[in-house]
């Protein structure tokens, strides 16, 4: 995950001073989340349909899963958060107390208080009427997982992203952990971070998370808004993530910093957040028309931008939070100290970018089966996956031309469908790709998925087949595709150390073709180039910049 360029900010985040600033300088409503839908390792946007790298604290509607898309998101039931036509999901890593003693951790409570607040006016206190609401199928990510060091990206405390202990005096805050308290204890423990509002038109991309997405300038409507993210501007999310950290009290000092992030940092530097859009169409696009500061309640109420009878009481809101079981079968440290993050996750201080772990022993990278696109419980050690009712795995987003959701075209010979031959990957024993190549069937292996074993997801809008991955594959300039779970295509030019494992575990029917099967659960249906081009050679080497340039 990388970091954006940070504009401009004319929030203050000073939780004493929000409302404040927001009231002399925009129109907006803020929601009041209670307690999580869940709490585990699983994000939709950067690991769809498998286990994520690090712990997730997830707020908003009840239709939350490992693989989603807009439909996924309407099927919600319940929310965390008074808006009822917002079925929405926001994630964020946990954090966690590091013992002091002996090293164990034990993850903070959530404090049933973090705020989400949607700003859409201009510096005037009216509407702006150039903001547009999201597409069905969008999302995105703010912040940056591996950051550890204060890269300028962040802005000053109070811009992009700020840690402040409420201590009802004093109240510390800095861009990462703060030092000099001992004790939160008259409101909590915070981290408010901003998502960008620029949109340049293209969909989200897990292999550049960031790159369709950018923060305004100082400027109202789409002046705020630089080429090429000038295509539509959205309203500005901003969340201040709440916890209760009064059980620790007492049991550190004030310059002491016993605060770790999930993915292993204790800096605060890597504190981001995710957003995938479940609004119900012409809801949000209404309200920014409407909603004025003075006539908008914190939290909201019935009176309110919504109208009556449009939001979840506080005792629905309670009723929602934990309604989504977890699929991943793991000890997350919230009732008792743990000895490790959950997953593979060792503390990496800095100030050089963290670096992700692979081949980790005893590390849970499969999901519960559920069936149904709900989260369901599984046993501790299965190796069964849910497969959502979306296949989907990006969004579908283009302002150019439409999305489709036909069976792939690709013509498939008899002999392809076949795993005589010596195939072994579930399709044909090999394939052409459009610069002449032969890609050839290399069996079954496993995806160590942290960091995946291979890096970048070649998905491109058809339900998938092991050929079209392959050609797929092929065009992005990489010389090794792998299907996955029947509805994921990923690229690569190294397995590196993925063992080898029978057939018979690739064994999900392919999206595009249920007579081939592409993958499994964290399994791989992998293809290798046999033969390469003059082309084929400088895709790669083109790649390598493109890989280059964004890390």
């Amino acid at each position: 995950m990388h970091s954006l360029n940070v504009g401009v900010s004319t929030l203050g985040l000073l939780a004493a001073l929000v409302a404040p600033i927001l009231a002399q300088e925009s129109s907006y409503f803020v929601m009041y989340s209670t307690d999580p839908v869940v709490v585990e390792r699983v994000d939709p946007l950067l690991s769809p349909g498998t286990v994520s790298s690090h712990e997730h604290s997830v707020i908003g509607a009840n239709g939350f899963a490992a693989t989603m898309d807009f439909a996924q998101t309407q099927t919600a039931t319940c929310a965390t958060v008074p808006v009822k036509a917002d079925k929405s999901n926001y994630w964020f890593p946990s954090l966690y107390y590091q013992s002091p003693h002996n090293g164990s951790f034990l993850r903070a409570k959530d404090n049933s208080n973090t705020r989400i607040y949607y700003k859409f006016g201009t510096g005037g206190n009216g509407p702006d009427l150039e903001r547009s609401e999201f597409p069905k199928e969008f999302r995105m990510i703010t912040g940056n997982a591996l950051l550890r060091h204060d890269d300028g990206s962040m802005g000053s405390p109070g811009n992009q992203l700020n840690w402040m202990c409420h201590d009802g005096g004093n109240n510390p805050r800095a861009t990462g952990f703060p030092t000099g308290f001992t004790n939160c204890d008259a409101q909590g423990f915070a981290a408010t971070i901003r998502f960008p509002s620029c949109w340049n038109g293209k969909d989200f991309n897990p292999a550049s998370p960031q790159a369709h997405m950018a923060f305004p300038i100082n400027q109202d409507g789409m002046k705020g808004c630089e080429a090429p993210f000038n295509v539509k501007r959205f309203p500005e999310i901003m969340i201040e993530y709440w916890l209760d950290i009064t059980q620790f009290t007492g049991d550190y000092g004030s310059n002491d910093k016993p605060w770790v992030l999930a993915p292993g940092d204790n800096t605060g530097y890597s504190f981001h957040a995710d957003f995938i859009n479940g609004w119900e169409p012409g809801v949000l696009a209404a309200a920014m028309k409407t909603c004025r500061v003075g006539n908008t309640a914190e939290p909201l109420d019935t009176s309110s931008c919504f109208g009556a009878n449009s939001l979840y009481t506080d005792a629905e809101k309670r009723a929602c939070s934990g309604s989504v079981k977890n699929v991943v079968a793991e000890d997350t440290g919230t009732t008792s100290y743990i000895k490790a993050l959950p997953g593979c996750n060792p503390i990496q201080s800095g100030p050089a970018d963290a670096t992700p772990q692979k081949n980790c022993p005893n590390v849970v990278t499969s999901l519960g089966d559920g069936g149904s696109g709900k989260a369901v419980s599984s046993p501790v050690g299965t190796t069964t996956l849910a497969t959502s009712t979306s296949s989907k795995t990006t969004s579908q987003l283009s302002t150019s031309t439409s999305a489709t959701t036909t069976k792939s075209s690709a013509v498939v010979s008899p002999s392809e469908t076949s795993t005589s031959g010596g195939s072994t990957s579930g399709g044909p024993a090999s394939v052409t790709a459009a610069d002449g190549s032969t890609w050839a069937a290399a069996g079954c292996y496993v995806d160590t998925v942290n960091p995946r074993t291979l890096p970048t997801n070649g998905w491109w809008g058809n339900p998938i087949t092991n050929t079209e991955c392959a050609k797929g594959c092929s065009k992005l300039g990489f010389s090794i595709s792998g299907a996955e779970n029947g509805g994921q295509c990923f690229c690569g030019n190294s397995l590196g150390s993925s063992a080898k494992v029978d057939s018979s575990e690739c064994k999900s029917p392919c999206a595009g073709d249920s007579s081939q099967k592409c993958g499994g659960p964290a399994r791989l249906s992998v293809y290798k180039k046999s033969s390469s081009t003059k082309k084929a050679r400088a895709h790669r080497h083109l790649e390598r910049h493109r890989q280059a340039a964004v890390s």
